[in-house]
């Protein structure tokens, strides 16, 4: 079964960019935001298994926008992403709620290894 996915970033170009990186894969991309408000709307709209969140977006941040979508569905399985390769960024992911971090510019094998790694144990939702 295809994993149905939300990408979250306030950059057109890293949508176009993961949206391309990701084709061919069992990924169903449900929706795309742009800020943080956008992500945790279309989060409780479509009910995704996996976000891909930038951690730096207007109107709310990665970090608080994991957090309020995390309240009301604890299943999904939310992955930062960010240009900051900084602990401490990468320790409010985490401490957030987030299952992994990547560091932009990011690749293909990136992408699909934190997917692979996040639904590792969830045999129904696997790439």
């Amino acid at each position: 079964m295809a994993i149905k996915l939300i990408i979250a970033d306030d950059a057109p170009f890293i949508l176009q960019v993961t949206r391309s990186l990701l084709e061919g894969e069992s990924v169903d991309i449900v929706a795309e935001a742009s800020d943080g408000d956008e992500v945790v709307k279309l989060a409780l709209e479509h009910k995704p298994d996996a976000i891909f969140m930038d951690m730096v977006m207007p109107n709310k941040n990665g970090v608080d926008a994991t957090r309020e979508i995390l309240l009301q569905l604890p299943e999904t399985k939310i992955i930062a992403f960010s240009t900051l390769d900084e602990d401490l960024m990468k320790d409010k992911a985490l401490a957030a709620g987030c299952v992994a971090y990547i560091t932009k510019p990011f690749n293909r094998n990136d992408l699909v290894n934190s997917l692979k790694e996040a639904f590792a144990d969830s045999p129904e939702a696997q790439l």
